[in-house]
């Protein structure tokens, strides 16, 4: 069977850190499979330094730190180039700059899903989009 390969949005990465309700426990169980192996998981590179951005108004220095330093122990982390860049900034098929720059950093890494919170906002992403809701059901046995 093939590991699936996916690129979680900052949104998830987010709601679970910060606690974000209804959202932070779907957050924990992506990142508890992510830390289980059970799927191959990256995040964008831009997503640490704008986490540690919107972190730090609710965490310490040392606590926005050290949550950092786990989400990098339990995913990889996707780039670009500056060719996708600009085509981030050209594509009008996309509303949000910053998820275009998602979906271009899994194109990078020929993920399988994107899984995040804003489906809406993928509508024109080449990599197929997924709720964490519904990303969680492929893998029934965990949520058992």
């Amino acid at each position: 069977m093939k590991t699936i390969c996916a690129l979680v949005d900052i949104n998830i990465i987010i709601d679970g850190m910060a606690k974000r309700e209804p959202f932070a426990k779907l957050s924990h169980d992506i990142l508890t499979l992510c830390a289980q192996d059970k799927f191959m998981g990256y995040i964008s590179a831009h997503t640490i330094p704008t986490a540690h951005y919107i972190l730090r108004k609710q965490y310490s220095a040392v606590e926005v730190k050290n949550m950092l330093l786990y989400i990098c122990e339990i995913l990889n982390i996707a780039g670009y180039t500056k060719e996708q860049v600009v085509d981030a900034l050209n594509n009008d098929d996309f509303s949000d700059f910053e998820d275009c720059l998602q979906m271009e950093s899994a194109q990078t890494i020929n993920a399988d899903y994107i899984i995040t919170r804003n489906t809406n906002d993928f509508r024109g992403s080449a990599i197929p989009i997924i709720s964490a809701e519904d990303f969680l059901k492929l893998f029934d046995d965990f949520r058992k």
